[in-house]
């Protein structure tokens, strides 16, 4: 999915960060309660994980400024095990996080994307952060 917000008059400079969290699955389940005579219950189960190993080296934009009609492609330069990540494209303008000044695709879609790229094309002129 391509998250896509429209762009109206003026310069745009981006300002860009990147934070990538991959959830590393649990090594161990365990659960413990009591059942209703009030005798304690518990119960455990082990489970294979490993660490995902990627790398990360930076963020590549197709352009620093804009001006109305163009859009930026946001891109993660990420390598190694990314099999099942899913990245959450956020946009903020002028540091605000007040309604109609950010987005991002997790908001807008209700779920992260797998797409490695991000299509940008802010609706108002600013200077804006991106984190992925």
């Amino acid at each position: 999915m391509r998250f896509v917000a429209r762009c109206k008059n003026a310069l745009l400079v981006l300002v860009v960060s990147l934070a990538c969290a991959l959830g590393v699955p649990s090594t161990a389940l365990a659960a413990g309660s009591v059942d209703s005579s009030g005798k304690e219950v518990s119960a455990s189960e082990t489970a294979d994980a490993t660490k995902p190993t990627w790398d990360y080296s930076g963020v590549r934009l197709s352009a620093t400024r804009v001006t109305s009609g163009q859009s930026v492609i946001v891109e993660p330069q990420v390598s190694g095990d990314l099999d099942g990540a899913t990245y959450n494209y956020v946009w903020q303008r002028g540091g605000s996080w007040a309604d109609g000044d950010w987005g991002s695709t997790v908001r807008d879609t209700g779920r992260g994307t797998s797409d490695a790229t991000c299509e940008l094309a802010p609706a108002s002129a600013g200077r804006y952060t991106v984190y992925v």
